[in-house]
């Protein structure tokens, strides 16, 4: 976990930097910094650098991409044009989404070019070199698991209604300030100088995929994260256009976004989607396996299935294969979370050497782990498992149980 928050670090400053470089190199300085400083402020973003997730390195991986197109001439400088290709061959690496955000941005960028064939080959070649074996062994799954997560099954967790996404998205993603601040700066500039508007055509390009994630199936506005430097640089560019010279007003129109970061950070306004404040509360997860490695069972450099049977925030497969992986603990961790054939749930957990649940508490979710209660009876009658006590009372109320395969 250390070593992910340490890379969210990494990613926050490599967003700034790029941000910066955006926005001084289409207009200004002062306007980049603005854009930063909106980067930094908006609640999706903010909130995303805290969270053990691949989002916020992925917008950083995009911001520098589109730093690359930039620094290229339209793609006529040989060198940026392969840092380019390095930069799409790492970020996808990082998520098979990364295309969706650097597509239109390119397509601008190699229409403009007099050597488009040259261009996109001298990009292409260095993205297939860093991303291509690993696809070759994983692309077909990691495919079909994006198209299943946007526009499949497991989508419907996140409903599909466009509107109410829209209203996520202004609330929870850019914030409703920001929101109507953006709007009122672009009426003043377009009175003002309406043809201003026209050099927001890059970052609009940058923003455009935001209609595929509109109409997809899932509705995590966490998957638009990579967009948002795109709102944070049009948004700068319109305040430093609005105010022209003048401080003062962007000190103030600037102060209650800042203020508003602080008090969700500290606790002192309610959670904001992924914006919420530290809770130093430690789950038991690293005690739990720790009891379990240290039962006589285990042979020297044995490895055994672990399954989880609760599916929550911060009880579940994921955070428990986190705390193996930490510890150098000799397991292996499935989930009953997705499977919904009972036939397929009882084989896996009957052949697991250990078993985890969670009663109480937060419940489970209704689209997750939708046998949960057969299984849980089944590990307590089905005489293949033994308890092992004691049980132990997690912070959300509810109770750990563990269970050990019985040895025969």
């Amino acid at each position: 976990m250390a070593c992910r928050l340490f890379d969210n670090v990494a990613a926050i400053l490599i967003l700034c930097a790029a941000v910066w470089v955006i926005g001084e190199r289409l207009w200004n300085s002062r306007a980049g910094l603005i854009a930063v400083f909106v980067t930094g402020t908006l609640p999706l973003l903010y909130g995303l650098s805290r969270w053990y997730l691949v989002e916020y390195p992925l917008t950083a991986a995009v911001a520098v991409a589109i730093v690359l197109l930039l620094a290229s001439r339209d793609l006529e400088d040989g060198r940026r044009v392969v840092l380019f290709g390095i930069t799409c061959g790492f970020g996808l690496l990082l998520k098979v989404s990364f295309p969706v955000f650097v597509a239109l941005p390119f397509a601008y960028t190699l229409w403009r070019s007099k050597h488009r064939a040259h261009a996109l080959l001298t990009a292409a070649v260095p993205c297939l070199l860093v991303a291509l074996l690993w696809y070759l062994v994983n692309g077909r799954r990691t495919i079909q698991n994006a198209i299943e997560a946007g526009y499949g099954e497991s989508a419907i967790v996140q409903g599909s209604d466009a509107l109410l996404y829209l209203q996520r998205i202004l609330h929870n993603g850019i914030s409703v300030y920001y929101g109507v601040a953006a709007l009122v700066a672009a009426i003043v500039v377009a009175i003002r100088k309406l043809r201003a508007l026209t050099s927001l055509a890059l970052v609009s390009l940058w923003a455009a995929p935001f209609v595929v994630f509109l109409f997809g199936g899932n509705k995590d506005i966490r998957y638009v994260a990579p967009l948002l430097p795109a709102f944070a640089l049009g948004l700068g560019f319109l305040f430093d256009t609005a105010v022209g010279s003048r401080d003062w007003p962007l000190a103030l129109i600037l102060a209650f976004p800042l203020i508003s970061m602080l008090m969700v950070s500290f606790g002192r306004f309610p959670a904001v989607g992924y914006a919420r404040s530290y809770d130093p509360v430690d789950w038991p997860q690293q005690a739990i396996l720790h009891t379990i490695c240290d039962n006589p069972v285990f042979k020297p450099g044995e490895r055994k299935l672990l399954m989880l049977g609760t599916d929550r925030g911060s009880f579940n497969a994921n955070n428990f294969e986190l705390a193996a992986v930490r510890e150098h603990l000799p397991l292996a961790v499935g989930t009953t979370a997705h499977e919904k054939d009972m036939g397929v749930l009882l084989r896996a957990v009957d052949a697991s050497s250990f078993f985890i649940c969670k009663e109480g508490g937060e419940p489970e979710s209704t689209f997750f782990n939708q046998h949960f209660g057969e299984i849980v009876d089944h590990v307590r009658h089905s005489g293949l498992f033994e308890e092992l006590h004691p049980s132990r009372k997690l912070p959300d109320g509810g109770t750990a149980h563990v269970f050990r395969r019985v040895t025969r």
